[in-house]
């Protein structure tokens, strides 16, 4: 009787090691490119509408919707998967991308200001801060977010090149490109909101993740 119940036990334990490798070979295989974006696209909502809980799924998914467009439902599978990962810098990345390339501006500060809550030296976080401010005129705000910047990398072009809007000290220190660099602000001419774009977002979320691309 001993030895019917070990097999049978035995057995579960295979099946369920089964079952768990054909689900990973499953996701990865819904998430590899295709030859095209749009069955990429595709398989990724599959994948999505399979394994609704799975990380990898959500990453992929959320970024695939950001580059084709679909912002807000960007935004919402990142809010998903921050349910259980709050602290999650990708999702947050990427979740700022969508909402930057939406043109939520307000929600878009809040996200980045959450990962300084938790993250308080991420002096990536503080230069696109700094540069948003930065570009409405914002003075107190975009000189908060350098000067916190120059708190960790003293010798950071891109704060120094903000700060120079504003002090004649940082002016005379700044070379002439960084200042041309930072005159430009982060969404192009100083005072106009972003178009709602892809190109932008991209730009954001590649600086922060270092990757452009779809990961697994």
């Amino acid at each position: 009787m001993k030895r019917l119940y070990c097999l049978s036990l035995l057995l579960i334990l295979l099946l369920t090691a089964a079952c768990t490798s054909l689900d990973n070979v499953s996701v990865e295989s819904l998430l590899a490119a295709k030859e095209t974006g749009e069955e990429s696209f595709a398989s990724t909502q599959e994948a999505y509408l399979l394994y609704p809980d799975d990380e990898r799924v959500l990453y992929n998914y959320a970024y695939m919707l950001l580059y084709y467009g679909r912002y807000d439902d960007a935004v919402r599978i990142c809010d998903e998967a921050l349910v259980s990962s709050p602290r999650s810098l990708r999702f947050l990345y990427l979740k700022a991308s969508a909402l930057k390339a939406a043109g939520r501006h307000q929600s878009f500060i809040s996200t980045l200001e959450d990962v300084l809550s938790f993250d308080a030296a991420n002096t990536d976080v503080m230069l696109d801060l700094a540069g948003y401010y930065d570009t409405f005129f914002k003075k107190d705000e975009a000189v908060h977010y350098a000067s916190q910047v120059l708190k960790y990398d003293p010798e950071n072009r891109s704060a120094i090149g903000i700060l120079a809007h504003y002090s004649d000290y940082f002016r005379s220190i700044a070379g002439a490109e960084t200042e041309e660099k930072a005159a430009q602000g982060n969404y192009g001419e100083k005072g106009m909101l972003p178009e709602m774009n892809i190109a932008s977002a991209t730009e954001l979320f590649s600086s922060h993740y270092r990757k452009a691309e779809t990961l697994i």
